[in-house]
């Protein structure tokens, strides 16, 4: 559930309350925390909780079927409650809008509102709000105090067959360095010690703009900012890792030793139809380099099962490369034909019993790696920042700097702790996937 402060936030007691919903990825979760500002600077309050709210905000996201398919559904169910008088207006935001914004106008009569992603100009007139300075994203910040996502492009320039993201976030755009280095020192004024760089592609940063501003000159800039404990690279794109950007990773003690890295598969031909623009051998050469040159660092991925004319002998080639070859994180997910996309009309599709049976033989690979890696851990100190508490077992739970929130395992601290503190464990026990220590 997302962090808000248990305070009225609205203007005077004729504010109404309304109930933000974000689905997808951290990319929409900024997003969120954007209209959440917005929302606030119209006088109204905002909830997580259903009883009470008079309108819906849906952020909705529309990158592979299963994400549409639970977009609807919250749609649906707000529609449900709108007829049933428990809501006035409805609201829906964000990538789904952004790919089928004229097909939701006619299926959804009941719906008040559609914008599309990161339309804030348009929000803001809604809401009848004209304060704020252009290029400057003011956020109700929605995750813990202690950490925050810093969006700095939008956008994506590769043509990858299977992704939709071009067509709904458009070309690369880059935010101005100082713009992003200003946000950051907002973060930090506000509590914020762990920092985590977001993009479709991180790595491309600057690339567009007509200043030498690139993402090692970024990353070097935020790690000289007083207050960053931890700073984090998500969606790093193989091909654009260079030796300047592991040199900075491994020589900036702020800079965690971790980085996101998706290679989406590893048999030559497959990444060929995947318009991937890289080879087995880079992504061979670039894990060698990144371990060779930071020994500790922890590497995350995804991959991509079932993709159109995948053999079972390619199947295995990337199988058996991720038992040879672990990843210390691992995202693994089912092919689907996406709306625009040139994987969309590929021969050869894969059928979905035969997808099923590899995402899972990935599964369980990856979970008896993580198990292996986990056990090795026991009996060590690691340095873990505190992130909740779970009221059900009454355990604070936090992470390693292996671990971005949300998508990577968890630590339970067998003591009582601070939320937002740097507290150091000892690891007693483990799983795949959590780790338990005192």
């Amino acid at each position: 559930m997302p962090y808000l402060p248990k305070k009225d936030i609205g203007s005077s007691g004729m504010s109404e309350s309304v109930e933000l919903i974000t689905l997808g990825c951290p990319k929409n979760d900024v997003d969120s925390e954007v209209v959440g500002q917005i929302l606030v600077d119209s006088g109204h309050t905002l909830t997580t909780e259903q009883n009470g709210a008079s309108t819906v905000f849906i952020n909705t996201c529309g990158f592979i079927e299963d994400a549409k398919k639970e977009s609807i559904d919250r749609i649906k169910e707000a529609i449900n409650r709108k007829k049933a008088g428990q809501i006035k207006n409805i609201i829906v935001a964000g990538c789904l809008v952004g790919r089928y914004r004229k097909d939701l106008e006619e299926r959804f009569k009941d719906v008040d509102a559609f914008f599309e992603v990161s339309d804030f100009d348009s929000i803001k007139k809604y809401f009848n709000v004209f304060n704020g300075k252009p290029g400057v994203m003011d956020r109700y910040r929605l995750t813990p105090k202690h950490f925050a996502y810093l969006k700095i492009s939008e956008g994506c320039d590769y043509k990858c067959s299977f992704c939709a993201i071009p067509g709904i976030r458009g070309l690369q755009k880059s935010r101005p360095l100082n713009s992003l280095l200003d946000e950051a020192r907002r973060l930090i004024d506000n509590g914020v010690c762990e920092l985590i760089l977001i993009a479709e592609d991180s790595t491309r940063y600057g690339i567009d703009l007509d200043t030498n501003e690139d993402l090692c000159k970024l990353l070097e800039n935020l790690s000289n900012l007083d207050g960053l404990k931890w700073i984090r690279l998500l969606y790093a794109y193989p091909k654009s890792i260079s030796d300047r950007l592991i040199d900075i990773i491994g020589e900036r003690d702020n800079i965690c030793n971790y980085i996101d890295m998706p290679i989406q598969h590893v048999s030559n031909t497959v990444l060929k139809r995947m318009k991937r623009t890289y080879k087995r051998r880079d992504i061979e050469d670039k894990i060698e380099k990144l371990r060779n040159r930071i020994p500790d660092i922890i590497l995350r991925t995804t991959v991509i099962v079932g993709f159109p004319g995948e053999t079972k002998e390619q199947f295995v080639e990337l199988s058996n490369f991720l038992m040879e070859s672990p990843f210390d994180r691992l995202g693994a997910f089912m092919y689907s034909d996406e709306d625009g996309t040139q994987a969309e009309s590929l021969d050869n599709k894969v059928s979905k019993n035969e997808m099923i049976e590899r995402l899972e033989e990935i599964q369980l690979n990856q979970n008896y790696i993580s198990e292996q890696v986990n056990r090795q851990l026991i009996g060590k100190k690691l340095e873990v920042l505190v992130d909740y508490k779970d009221e059900e077992s009454d355990m604070f739970l936090g992470r390693s700097y292996g671990d971005a929130p949300s998508i990577d395992q968890v630590i339970q601290i067998d003591r009582p702790a601070e939320v937002g503190e740097f507290t150091t464990i000892t690891v007693e026990d483990s799983t795949a996937t959590e780790l338990t220590g005192k």
